[in-house]
């Protein structure tokens, strides 16, 4: 299932399910319902309730009192196919229809359906029968003229001038047609529903009244352009007379029926374009704009590449009923059945049955037939008739499945048009090859366009779907229901109140016995609310204002707005505009006076209205005052606090920050750890330094004070020597002496080794001190000197290197050996052996009597035993050293190998055989034929023989070798025919698949070519193979298919086609 369509979100009012289509020539603004911008900028929000209060037109006796008729209603139940069902009374361009799961109807082709004034379901038909509102046949309500195969099916229509009084009963006529041409043609049928709703009647009188014989399946319905009278539009078939009154079996010619409130006259015939003609042109969909100023005929054939088959274009006279102007849009697909105009006729739909294409014509370029796109189909179905909808779609009838296919914007071209297969599932009931066959300009809005022409003033300009009515009228009401005004006219200007809000507009239309209503609300944002300004400022002389800004944005008015800034020396009078001060925001610049301001705003045709007015006071000069005093310190003391008194000017008292600044390298930088302080207290110097006062105040420049210096005095900075001592061997005594300078005559020593105090004193012996101790002695300076503190020196200890010797062994064979071989041990690598190294082996811990040379062979040694090697050996100082070697477990053991499953494998193909050793040992596999080895894996070879085939792995040698053995089974692959002969002849006379036995648990099934299963088996061979009979019944010879599984380890599934001759 395609992903679900994106429907934009609509106003849930009656409109939402309404067309939203453009009149031919739109005028700007022009809608039925939806949110309109109009193009100067302003923002209207028309949200239209469009209760449509009359629809189509209804004919009335000039006498009688006119009665509307909301024709809109009448298509928002739609009942076609397999007992499927719509209901469109609250469909939208947001919301698919509701699915209905009440009918009683079969129509495998077109059906007719007739609704009430509320959209509530009068009757639907297939042609043949007729069913009331409770779904149950009407009375008289069988055995109509119609069929139920016909590709147009019924269109029903409200006589017009139906009721003859208000609350009287309702006549309605039924026109159905014979399929495939038949003799029974085109005839009518009186329905009377009685006052309120009902079952209803099918008049015996009027039942099946004759009109034409031999007509197509074709047939469609406009409005007339007096307003009153409905044209019922056919095709003749054959190849009837070509007289001037002819009307049977006119296969070269339109005849349009006009139905007036006394009946039903004479047809307009119009001879023009291809003759319907057998075999098959009787089929394909007619359809009219809902304008009745187009015409679409789709022509079918059988045939692909046939030219008779067409889509044809044609105009319509919906005063004369005449058709002329025929352009041939598309031919020679064949099977072309469905067709349909995009509400805005600028675009053109027909559908192919199969192989099923939905094609798209583009009625606004002069190349029609050039502009022709297929549209993408997700899944394949015959495709049959097309019909636009109340909701704006076009829906496409996808024959015997689940869901209606849906054109969702078919104002679009091309994927933008958002076709989808199965969006709108049918609730388990499926559809035909037809759709609910309708007046189709029972689709026709009427609309208005619209635009401000003063201050809460709107023009408006009705858009009538009648030529030329006698009358408009406009009536405007607040949501009180309070009128507010009346008007008159095609075109017609409002003022509405200045206060923001809704407001109610009724536009009527009437002609002669036709008339339609329209009621929507209004929003109008009102005159604009200018907003407020901030802030009220308080600045230095000489600064610079910030920026005005709004703390609170214009409203109001259409949406867009004018500004224009005015200032005042009082805030009362003398109000000035500011020259270019025309933004939302302004920016006063320096000012040396306190200024008023305030920003007018004007929105459309409205205003100007102003806001707050905001001051900008402005304050007097910042005085930071004086700071003292200079003075002189010693290195590494703290200064005497430096002070000053509080500053002047600026903001006044608490308004002033102040911040101390240090020069460093003649730049003023912040002194450190100080904040918003008139003392400031400088730490420890040791350099001469000089500090100076920062001051503000509000939004003020800052001032700065007199600069004062603090002289420091240099310290004396000690020093101290520490020699490294020579490199000895461990345990011999060393001792270290500091050399003092800068010190004093009398300073103090403290000895730390590792950074642990020791000793003081101006030497130090030890004798336990290891190589990378750290000996640091500190001297400190004499009581009494000035200096800059403690000296420290520092030495590494180094003895001389006595590593301990490191031994490691090997072993050859690396790996397990088989019972009695020998295995010999020697040594990989050692260091720090000394000049007289000491070898012995051992086996378990155990000293080896005998083994003290660097190597050790054996052939008793058991599986698990460790060997080792131990040296004794003496240090570069002469201490005893010694090593003992790592370990090496001995594996004595025979190999084992495991080749794996059997396996099985079709001839041709390969399969993975799965050895496994218990070690790291070579092995070979025989026979190599038919060996791959992927990724050089020895234990997982590819197997490909020809034949069956046993292969043997091996490892190990001799008498310690180790095999297994595998068995690949090699299977015919089976054959499958793709024709066979069941004549009788004895030769073919069966589908023979070669092989299949060896696959005991097998399917076999064979379809036709439209998927039905003519043959199933299971364990197939020679004892049920079949013999192409249904049940004993030879099948028709052509081309069947077949679906073939076989099980167990080499299952597979066969398809293909299969040729049945005889």
């Amino acid at each position: 299932m395609p992903a679900e369509l994106p429907y934009p979100a609509v106003f849930k009012s009656c409109i939402s399910r309404l067309p939203h289509a453009k009149p031919e020539s739109p005028v700007r603004g022009w809608t039925p319902a939806r949110r309109v911008k109009p193009a100067a900028g302003w923002l209207l929000t028309l949200v239209f309730l469009l209760v449509l209060l009359s629809g189509a037109a209804t004919a009335l006796a000039q006498t009688a009192p006119l009665v509307c008729s909301r024709d809109n209603q009448f298509i928002n139940n739609w009942y076609f196919g397999y007992k499927a069902g719509l209901d469109f009374n609250s469909a939208s361009n947001a919301a698919l229809p509701l699915v209905r799961f009440d009918s009683q109807m079969d129509a495998p082709a077109g059906s007719g359906v007739m609704s009430g004034d509320n959209g509530s379901l009068r009757f639907y038909s297939n042609g043949e029968a007729v069913w009331g509102s409770n779904h149950v046949v009407m009375n008289n309500g069988n055995g109509l003229d119609g069929n139920r195969l016909t590709t147009d099916g019924p269109v029903a229509i409200k006589k017009p001038g139906s009721p003859a009084t208000v609350g009287g009963p309702t006549s309605y006529y039924l026109f159905t047609q014979d399929a495939q041409g038949g003799p029974k043609g085109l005839s009518y049928s009186e329905i009377v529903i009685p006052a309120g709703g009902g079952q209803g009647d099918v008049v015996a009188t009027t039942k099946n009244t004759p009109l034409a014989r031999g007509t197509a399946e074709k047939m469609t319905a406009v409005q007339h352009r007096n307003g009153c009278d409905i044209w019922i539009i056919v095709h003749g078939f054959g190849n009837g007379s070509a007289g001037p009154t002819d009307t049977d079996n006119r296969g070269d010619a339109f005849l349009a029926y006009q139905v007036t409130p006394t009946g039903v006259n004479p047809p307009v015939i119009s001879p023009i374009g291809a003759r319907h003609a057998g075999p098959q042109g009787y089929r394909g969909q007619m359809t009219a704009s809902r304008d009745g100023e187009r015409l679409a005929v789709a022509r079918y054939s059988e045939t692909p590449g046939d030219n008779s088959s067409s889509v044809e274009l044609f105009a319509f006279n919906a005063a004369t009923g005449m058709v002329s102007d025929r352009r041939l849009i598309d031919s020679g697909a064949g099977r072309y059945y469905g067709v349909a105009f995009s509400l805005s006729r600028s675009r053109l739909f027909a559908t192919v049955m199969n192989p099923p294409r939905l094609l798209q014509f583009d009625l606004t370029v002069a190349n029609v037939p050039g502009s022709r796109q297929d549209i993408l189909l997700k899944t394949s179905a015959d495709l049959g008739s097309l019909q636009a909808a109340p909701d704006g779609k076009i829906y496409v009838a996808r024959n015997n499945q689940p869901a209606l296919g849906l054109i969702s914007f078919p104002d679009r071209l091309g994927a933008r048009a958002r076709y989808a297969d199965d969006t709108l599932q049918l609730g388990g009931r499926l559809s035909g090859l037809g759709l609910p066959n309708f007046n189709q300009s029972s689709l026709l809005q009427l609309g208005f366009s619209f635009n401000f022409t003063g201050c809460q003033e709107i023009t408006f300009q009705a858009n009538s779907p009648l030529p030329n009515p006698d009358s408009y009228t406009w009536v405007f009401k607040d949501k009180a229901g309070t009128v507010l005004g009346t008007r008159a006219g095609q075109q017609t200007a409002f003022t509405f109140p200045a206060a923001a809000g809704f407001y109610d507009l009724t536009l009527s239309i009437s002609k002669s016995c036709f008339c339609r209503e329209i009621t929507g609300s209004i929003f109008l944002p009102g005159r604009p609310i200018p907003g407020i300004i901030a802030a009220s400022q308080t600045l230095c002389a000489g600064a610079e204002a910030a920026p005005l800004t709004s703390t609170s944005p214009a409203t109001g008015g259409v949406g867009g707005f004018a500004y224009q800034w005015e200032s005042s020396p009082n805030g009362t009078t003398s109000w000035t505009s500011i020259p270019n001060a025309t933004r939302e925001e302004f920016a006063p610049g320096l000012l040396t006076a306190t200024t008023y301001y305030r920003r007018g705003v004007s929105s459309g045709l409205c205003g100007p209205e102003f806001t707050n007015t905001v001051e900008l006071t402005v304050l007097p000069t910042l005085n930071p005052g004086s700071i003292a005093a200079s003075q002189t310190i010693c290195a590494g003391t703290e200064p005497a606090a430096l002070t000053g008194p509080e500053a002047t000017g600026g903001g006044g008292p608490g308004s002033y920050r102040y911040q101390w600044e240090i020069l460093i390298n003649g730049i003023w930088e912040n002194a450190p750890g100080v904040s918003n302080v008139r003392t400031y207290q400088p730490g420890p110097l040791n350099t001469t330094t000089s500090y100076r006062r920062r001051v503000t105040s509000g939004t003020c420049p800052t001032a700065v004070s007199n600069a004062v210096e603090v002289r420091v005095q240099p310290a004396v900075t000690p020093a101290v020597t520490l020699a490294a001592p020579l490199v000895q061997c461990p345990g011999t005594p060393l001792t270290f002496t500091a050399g003092a300078s800068n010190a004093g005559p009398a300073p103090t020593f403290q000895w730390f080794v590792n950074n642990v105090a020791v000793t003081s004193g101006p030497t130090f012996t030890s004798s336990t001190l290891v190589t990378g101790d750290q000996v640091r002695v500190a001297v400190t300076p004499s009581t009494g000197l000035c200096s800059t503190g403690p000296a420290t020196a520092t030495v590494a200890v180094t003895r001389t290197p006595t590593p301990p010797p490191t031994l490691a062994i090997a072993v050859q064979p690396n790996g397990r050996v088989c019972p009695g071989d020998p295995l010999t041990f020697s040594i990989a690598s050692v260091t720090g052996a000394g000049p007289a190294p000491e070898y012995q082996w051992q086996v378990n811990g155990t000293d080896v009597a005998g083994a003290r040379g660097a190597d050790f062979t054996s052939t008793t040694l058991r599986d698990g035993q460790t060997v080792t090697l131990r040296l004794r050996t003496t240090n570069a100082c002469g201490q005893a050293a010694m090593a003992v070697s790592n370990g090496i477990t001995v594996r004595v053991l025979r190999p084992v190998v495991d080749a794996g499953p059997d396996k099985e494998v079709l001839a041709g193909t390969s399969v993975l055989l799965e050895g496994r050793a218990d070690g790291n040992y070579p092995v070979t596999w025989t026979p190599s034929t038919g060996l791959t080895f992927p990724g050089n894996d020895p234990l997982r070879p590819r197997a490909a023989p020809d034949v069956t085939t046993t292969y043997t792995l091996t490892g190990g040698t001799g008498d310690c070798a180790s095999s297994d053995q595998v068995i690949v089974t090699v299977r015919p692959q089976i054959r499958i025919p793709s024709a066979f002969t069941p004549n009788g002849d004895g030769r073919d006379d069966t589908w023979q698949i070669e092989f299949i036995e060896q696959f005991p648990e097998n399917t076999v099934n064979v379809f036709n070519r439209w998927g039905n299963r003519v043959f199933s088996a299971t364990n197939y061979g020679r004892a049920n193979e079949w013999k192409g009979d249904i049940n004993g019944v030879p099948v028709p010879v052509g081309t069947y298919y077949y679906v073939v599984v076989t099980k167990g380890p080499l299952s597979r599934s066969y398809s293909g086609a299969l040729t049945v001759l005889h």
